[in-house]
């Protein structure tokens, strides 16, 4: 994944959140959105894991949040999974129930 690639995901997701694609709304909810912190920290996974110059900096900090939001909200979803654009853990919760639901 490249960082044109990284930056069109995390801006969906955020859109498909928030409605916009400001700096604000990305601050906003990397802190305090319960349901983008997940998908924000997964894609960040991704992208980090595939950089050699990254992968010994950022990358340990980036998969602790993951691990720590995985165990906080129960969601068990690798960050090698590819996603589309346009993910959000709701659209999680009702695929979820979906399945149980059959």
């Amino acid at each position: 994944m490249d960082y044109q690639e990284y930056k069109y995901l995390i801006q969906s997701d955020l859109y498909r959140l928030a409605g916009n694609q400001k700096i604000s709304a990305l601050i906003r909810n990397v802190l305090f959105g319960e349901s983008y912190k997940y998908i924000f920290w997964m894609r960040t996974c991704r992208f980090l894991r595939e950089k050699p110059w990254l992968t010994y900096s950022i990358y340990p900090i980036a998969l602790l949040m993951l691990r720590h939001y995985s165990y906080k909200y129960g969601i068990g979803i690798p960050f090698t999974t590819e996603i589309g654009s346009g993910f959000t853990s709701t659209t999680l919760a009702v695929s979820l129930c979906t399945l149980t639901a059959r």
